[in-house]
């Protein structure tokens, strides 16, 4: 007998549907969020043990966009800032609910709104989470990570700052790739952007990384399609570009941080075309 609480995961991993962010009053209404704007955050757990549960906890936070993440201790800082929390009670064998944020959240004019989301539940005695300071995502069930955010492309050309982050207290290298998904694999999320989505997938005439941090076209030249050996100190963090040149008017990128063969963060990016220049 148990309790099994679970945020599911979305594909990828990292654009889990199960976190959704609503206008105030209107909590069916799901949205986009913008830089300065008030939400209402909400996340769906599921019990799939075989005992019910009283009181369980829901935390959210919000980040930076970034691969890894992790959650502040009494020994490290963090780079997840918690937003609020809800109270769960579920019955067993499958059971769910749609548990609010008892905070209001503004997304922040820092990277002009962009930002990642987490939501974590958990029963501290029937259910705790694991000890480590990290999120890790895709091997936690209790943890689920929103991390998709729309890019305008303006006469193609996008660009889009993001973080590598090492939450472990030790130096670390990891390998940042990025490559072209289909607009197809949004799935619950293509609804969030049908005023700028025809599904008809575009590509990418130029696209890789860059460590400028407000690259322009000239830098288009000299973007690297993957980064090698990037080495982050203990509980450090550095930040890099992904730019690049879309042909037509939509396409999804998706970034994943892998520490040797194991993916440990990933962001998703629907770059959008704008308008001609």
């Amino acid at each position: 007998m148990a309790v099994e609480l679970e945020i599911e995961d979305g594909t990828p991993w990292y654009a889990s549907p199960n976190i959704k962010v609503f206008e105030l009053g209107h909590p069916s209404v799901e949205v986009t969020p913008k830089a300065g704007e008030l939400y209402g955050l909400k996340a769906i757990v599921r019990n799939n043990g075989n005992d019910e549960v009283s009181d369980a906890t829901v935390r959210f936070y919000w980040a930076n966009p970034a691969g890894a993440i992790s959650r502040a201790t009494t020994s490290t800082p963090g780079t997840a800032i918690e937003v609020g929390t809800g109270t769960a009670s579920l019955g067993a064998n499958g059971a769910v609910e749609e548990v609010p944020c008892d905070q209001i959240w503004v997304p922040t004019f820092v990277n002009d709104g962009h930002e990642c989301l987490l939501a974590e539940a958990f029963h501290p005695d029937e259910d705790p989470l694991p000890s480590a300071s990290d999120f890790n995502v895709p091997g936690d069930r209790h943890v689920a990570q929103r991390n998709i955010m729309v890019e305008k492309a303006f006469g193609g050309f996008f660009s889009f700052v993001f973080e590598v982050h090492n939450p472990e207290q030790e130096a670390r290298s990891f390998t940042i790739r990025a490559e072209q998904g289909k607009l197809e694999q949004l799935g619950a999320f293509g609804k969030l952007f049908d005023d700028i989505i025809t599904f008809e997938d575009g590509s990418f005439e130029v696209l890789g990384f860059t460590q400028a941090r407000c690259p322009d076209r000239n830098e288009l030249e000299t973007l690297v399609p993957q980064l090698e050996e990037v080495s982050v100190g203990p509980l450090g963090r550095t930040g890099f570009a992904l730019a690049g040149l879309l042909e037509g008017e939509t396409a999804v990128v998706w970034i994943t941080q892998l520490d040797g063969r194991d993916e440990v963060g990933g962001l998703g990016i629907v770059v959008h075309q704008e308008e001609k220049e």
